[in-house]
């Protein structure tokens, strides 16, 4: 695509990729990705989500012959005993990236280079539809949107 445009002489400074799996992301968000990639002059704004379930502290690896557990990470995580001592940490969603349009040229990885900044997603807008169970959670979640919409018009 990136192609086409610039054989019509078009040359775009930064480029968007927002991902079809991730419907709920509001316009608002993509609008306030775009502004922070303008005014920092980074290379990449992403969308991210903080990290509820799961944290990096406390993943393990498993050696599928003996069944033990390992540390996935350097970090003790079992001195974390309480999900409120964990420190904060965020994810990437996938829903969407802003990238500096050189940028795609080295093709390298996710294509982010070295300055990232992310645009911080709600759970819902976060959600990213890639297994039967978050196809019916999207659906869920689609229903109680109905139902507050329907709650406001009364």
């Amino acid at each position: 695509m990136l192609k086409v445009l610039e054989r019509q002489g078009i040359f775009p400074e930064r480029i968007i990729s927002l991902q079809p799996t991730a419907p709920l992301i509001k316009s608002t968000s993509i609008e306030e990705g775009i502004q922070l990639h303008r005014t920092s002059n980074c290379d990449s704004v992403c969308s991210v989500a903080l990290v509820l379930h799961n944290h990096p502290y406390w993943v393990k690896s498993l050696d599928v012959t003996t069944h033990r557990l390992h540390n996935f990470t350097t970090v003790d995580g079992d001195k974390y005993l309480q999900n409120q001592a964990l420190p904060v940490c965020y994810t990437y969603t996938g829903g969407f990236y802003i990238r500096k349009r050189n940028i795609l040229d080295k093709g390298k990885g996710k294509g982010l280079e070295q300055d990232v900044r992310g645009v911080v997603l709600s759970p819902n807008e976060a959600l990213d539809i890639n297994y039967p169970i978050d196809l019916e959670y999207f659906r869920y979640i689609l229903e109680k949107i109905k139902d507050s919409q329907a709650v406001q018009n009364q």
